[in-house]
């Protein structure tokens, strides 16, 4: 069924950033990257469990276009350059948790939640064929100061875990909304 949508592919994001030059760089000096990220909107069913993610990052001379198709019958993502390639039998498979979303799918579907103060929610996630997990505590409501004003939101504390820990997990927190749209204000990684 993958085959018959008819995808294209809009800009959502798009950030310049300063970072030093690595080792091999004799300068030192700041150099300026621009990486834009393209994604098309994301295939998700009634239950907000994810069908697609296609991502397109351009990152100087490099980009790099790729669609994440979710399979949840053989309970796994499949990869490839296009959705087309990606419902074939030679792509690349990797496996995916039961309940598993993608980063987006799971933003959304934690605003459909109804958290309080104290509540705690742990979601598999499946980011570009990775699996992880995400614990968020509801830890408090404050007033967030955004751009339109002030809102009140209630603050998740987020801790992004890989399955096979290497190294310590990233930490975020993530403000949203206390109305009933349970709009991200905020987001500090």
């Amino acid at each position: 069924t993958i085959a018959k949508w008819n995808l294209s592919s809009k800009a959502f994001s798009s950030s310049r950033s300063a970072h030093r030059c690595g080792p091999s760089c004799s300068s030192g000096a700041l150099r300026t990257v621009t990486c834009l990220l393209t994604s098309a909107a994301n295939l998700a069913g009634a239950d907000l469990s994810p069908i697609l993610h296609l991502r397109h990052i351009a990152e100087g001379a490099r980009e790099l276009t790729r669609a994440y198709v979710f399979d949840t019958e053989r309970r796994q993502v499949r990869v490839a350059p296009s959705p087309g390639e990606a419902i074939s039998p030679g792509a690349d498979a990797t496996p995916l948790a039961p309940g598993a979303r993608d980063a987006v799918t799971a933003l959304f579907y934690v605003r459909t939640l109804p958290l309080r103060v104290g509540d705690e929610l742990v979601i598999p996630v499946n980011d570009a064929g990775r699996n992880l997990t995400v614990r968020a505590i509801a830890d408090g409501t404050e007033m967030v100061t955004t751009p339109l004003g002030a809102v009140e939101a209630l603050r998740l504390r987020v801790m992004i875990e890989r399955r096979l820990q290497r190294r310590s997990g990233v930490a975020a927190t993530l403000w949203l909304s206390t109305d009933a749209r349970r709009v991200p204000v905020r987001l500090d990684l």
